[in-house]
């Protein structure tokens, strides 16, 4: 039992962190005012911060939820930080009452008295919330249970060691700063710990609560972190949305099914369970890390289906690791592969092109849906009508564009306009048929909402779809420039006929009130390190909201990779290094090496000097530089550790 429950506390260790270190700013503060401030109002802070981390965890143990996450821990504070704090005053009052009577805890401090009750605080916590969230609703009697020696001693011994923790921390002089902090995470962790143990074990005496909270039927939704530390801690910090697939899931999945998701994650072993239908997506960079989790599932017991654009130009590549692969799109596939599932009859590939019916229908389904889970699925049209060699849009949707009807649009956008009004279209080019797009745009300006978009810079020709744009609430565009005027790369034409105008369409897209984003890519035949400052003036010159640049990468599916391929240029296929930010193939006059070192400083560059949104940044992270600097020099004593 011992290690199921480190490891549901190791979930929410971030956020124990987190506490402890305002625990620590908050010893810090020596201002008077702030002191005065910080007494008031800290208690109540902790309270909140401890009620949301415990919440979480008797989730986790009862399996209502799998993932510690950031919205179950705000809902959880919010609903028990009063209840917590009301157990908290007990000992206050006991402390308080003692003192103005018979002035036996003069001698000893607030801290070791609260201790001394976190026993009792923390069974209350644990029970009045399994009450609250199981035993009500599931129409359940408590139960007496009788602890067994094994627990007694265990919970003892956790007590005793807390209150040994505090009493050092507290009465030791001369104690060195980052034995006194390590001593209070120790306290802190024993306390939730406490709580924890306390919840596993009237848990287990309601066996109705985990079958409740575990089905027979359950659809995991995966959606892996790319490879590296460091990658995957700036998608966690980037909070980013779960794809649009997911959706899709939600919408077609019979009611049956209890449907967890899984959005950028440090994987756990825990995670893996056995007889579940797990459903992964998989793009090209995060390949390696969807293989190894359809194989850990499949070893666990469990069903594995996996899609993407990656899976569906490698199909067989990914059948090694899973029972069967999507290719393209789901829509039109996903009952069928729900139903031989049941019939246990799966087929290893399974690929039908979705029809106006199938989109329909999806469209009905997620009506029924929260706007939550809506906004992150508002597309309009499928493919784009540029064939760009590096791009797997087209090859994805067969080189043609789906438009979905007006009318299914409009209604999902009168469902998330409820909660928000804020939205973006997930399209790759939403100006792809023209004439689709201002009759959308006319029926947006009904709606009084404010929207973004990605589109091709032609739009910026045509005077009657800008005008049309803005007035329907259009606040921002994202244009893929992805070369500069002077560059060879117009000899392909296409899209990229346009560059001698790009500065002036972007003007004029830019008076009309409109932000733009723009997308570079460097890596082009005729680049050279020199590119890198020609696309940094180029952006200067346009200015704007926010600017990125990535390096060229021959895709998986798209022409550009057959070329390298076929001419020997690949580097390697570590799947990992195929995500925008790595050269993978034999450039003539860029040196991989010395990309490796360049590429991050010219992004970071680029982004924060070239774009209004950037040079924000960079002046505010300035200013705050300097404030903290002059704050923590008049206001805080900060401790120096040896």
């Amino acid at each position: 039992m011992i290690p199921r429950i480190l490891k549901i506390i190791n979930s929410s260790l971030t956020f124990i962190l987190l506490t402890h270190v305002a625990e620590v700013l908050y010893g810090t503060i020596s201002y008077q005012p702030l002191i005065f401030l910080n007494i008031i109002i800290f208690p109540f802070l902790k309270c909140y911060i401890l009620s949301g981390i415990c919440g979480s965890i008797a989730e986790i143990a009862s399996n209502e939820n799998i993932v510690f996450r950031r919205e179950y821990f705000f809902r959880n504070a919010h609903k028990y930080w009063i209840l917590l704090l009301i157990f908290s005053l007990c000992p206050f009052a006991v402390y308080f009452v003692s003192f103005i009577t018979i002035g036996i805890f003069d001698i000893i401090p607030f801290d070791i008295t609260y201790a001394m009750f976190s026993l009792i605080i923390y069974y209350l916590l644990s029970f009045f919330i399994i009450r609250e969230k199981y035993l009500r609703i599931l129409n359940i009697a408590p139960r007496k249970f009788r602890l067994s020696t094994k627990n007694i001693i265990f919970l003892t011994s956790i007590y005793l060691l807390n209150i040994a923790c505090v009493n050092i921390a507290i009465t030791t002089e001369l104690l060195n700063p980052l034995v006194l902090n390590i001593l209070n995470f120790c306290s802190l962790y024993l306390q939730i710990l406490m709580f924890s143990y306390f919840t596993v074990l009237i848990l287990d005496h309601y066996p109705e609560i985990y079958d409740h909270n575990e089905p027979a039927k359950e659809l995991f939704l995966i959606n892996p972190l790319n490879g590296g530390i460091l990658s995957g801690l700036s998608y966690k910090l980037a909070q980013l949305n779960p794809p649009p697939v997911f959706a899709i899931f939600k919408a077609l999945t019979p009611k049956n099914y209890k449907i967890r998701e899984f959005n950028l994650l440090f994987w756990r072993k825990r995670y893996f369970k056995k007889n579940k239908l797990i459903a992964i997506t998989c793009f090209t960079s995060n390949a390696f890390e969807a293989y190894a989790l359809a194989k850990g599932f499949k070893e666990a017991g469990s069903t594995v289906i996996m899609g993407g654009p990656h899976v569906s130009f490698l199909p067989d590549e990914a059948l090694n690791y899973c029972d069967s692969v999507v290719i393209c799109d789901v829509e039109a596939v996903w009952l069928d592969i729900i139903k031989d599932y049941e019939n246990n009859d799966l087929k290893k590939k399974y690929f039908k092109p979705a029809s106006e019916e199938d989109h329909h229908k999806v469209n009905t389904a997620l009506l029924n849906l929260s706007p939550r889970n809506i906004s992150g699925y508002l597309e309009t049209t499928r493919g784009c009508k540029f064939h760009c060699d590096f791009c797997a849009v087209p090859v994805l949707s067969n080189r043609t564009i789906y438009k979905r009807p007006l009318e299914d649009i409009i209604a999902l956008i009168k469902k998330v306009k409820t909660k928000y009004k804020r939205l973006s279209f997930i399209d790759p080019n939403l100006f792809s048929d023209p004439t689709y797009a201002k009759k959308l745009f006319i029926e947006l300006k009904k709606l009084n909402v404010e929207w973004g978009m990605q589109s091709s810079i032609d739009i910026a020709k045509d005077d009657e779809a800008l005008k049309l744009a803005k007035e329907s609430g259009c606040f921002s565009m994202l244009f893929g420039y992805e070369i500069i005027a002077d560059s060879k790369e117009k000899e392909k034409k296409g899209k990229f006929l346009m560059a001698d105008k790009y500065l002036e369409l972007s003007n004029k897209v830019k008076k009309y009130g409109i932000r733009i984003k723009a997308h570079f890519i460097l890596g082009f035949e005729n680049d050279t390190l020199k590119s890198i400052f020609n696309i940094w003036k180029f952006s200067r010159a346009i200015m704007p909201w926010f600017s990125s640049i990535s390096l060229l990468t021959p895709l998986p599916g798209t022409k550009f990779y057959s070329k390298m391929s076929e001419e020997n240029r690949l580097t390697n296929l570590n799947w990992r290094r195929y995500c925008l930010s790595h050269m993978v193939f034999k450039h003539k006059n860029l040196k991989n090496a010395t990309l490796s070192y360049v590429y991050p400083l010219a992004y970071c560059f680029i982004n924060l000097t070239a774009s209004k949104g950037g040079q924000t940044i960079s002046l505010l992270s300035l200013f705050s530089i300097i404030l903290l600097t002059i704050v923590s020099k008049y206001y805080f004593i900060l401790p120096n550790i040896k």
